[in-house]
């Protein structure tokens, strides 16, 4: 019974990020050809999901795997650990959706990777400084919660307005810390407040 609350949860987040009600057939196409994970999950596939077909089928968990992806966790498993709580704030994980507008945050993963992102409209972050890093000031993307020990599994990521394929800073070990301040600087001789 959780399990099917939390895969609602998880379809009603997709329909948040994408602004599509899933009522029609050319929703199911749009929201197919939005997302950057495409093995294997087909129109029918989408259909059967949100019970526009019927199905007597439970979702694989590649299915689920890739829809939380695209709204910025590392995996289903990250998903369901998120919606398992109610607090915003989890030891050294927050979630971006608990961040204020203009929220400053400092992430660091190996090697000697840096990026400072602020908190936009729409859960979406901007990178405002990077050093080591792929992205670059004024790349913005979309991620549901930082973590220590995760990936930041960044979605929808944009450069000057144009689309990028999505990114994952700290693939191998996660990222090293994770730190919420009020100004720009994130250095490490005047560490600000951990998160």
């Amino acid at each position: 019974m959780i399990e099917q609350v939390i895969v609602k949860e998880l379809l009603q987040a997709v329909e948040q990020k994408t602004g599509l009600d899933m009522q029609s057939p050319t929703d199911f196409e749009q929201l197919r050809q939005r997302l950057p994970y495409r093995d294997g999950l087909s129109v029918s596939t989408l259909k059967r999901l949100w019970q526009y077909v019927p199905s007597g089928h439970e979702p694989r968990r590649a299915t689920l795997d890739i829809l939380a992806r695209f709204c910025g966790y590392a995996d289903w498993q990250a998903f369901r650990l998120s919606r398992q709580t109610d607090s915003g704030f989890l030891g050294d994980a927050i979630r971006t959706e608990q961040l204020s507008e203009g929220s400053m945050v400092c992430v660091t993963w190996n090697p000697n990777r840096r990026m400072v992102l602020r908190r936009l409209v729409n859960e979406r972050l901007e990178v405002v400084e990077a050093e080591h890093a792929k992205l670059q000031p004024g790349d913005t993307f979309y991620t549901a919660w930082l973590a220590v020990g995760q990936p930041l599994c960044a979605s929808s990521l944009q450069r000057n307005g144009q689309p990028l394929e999505d990114y994952v800073a700290g693939r191998r070990d996660g990222l090293t810390s994770v730190t919420v301040f009020a100004t720009s600087q994130c250095a490490s001789d005047k560490p600000p407040r951990q998160g």
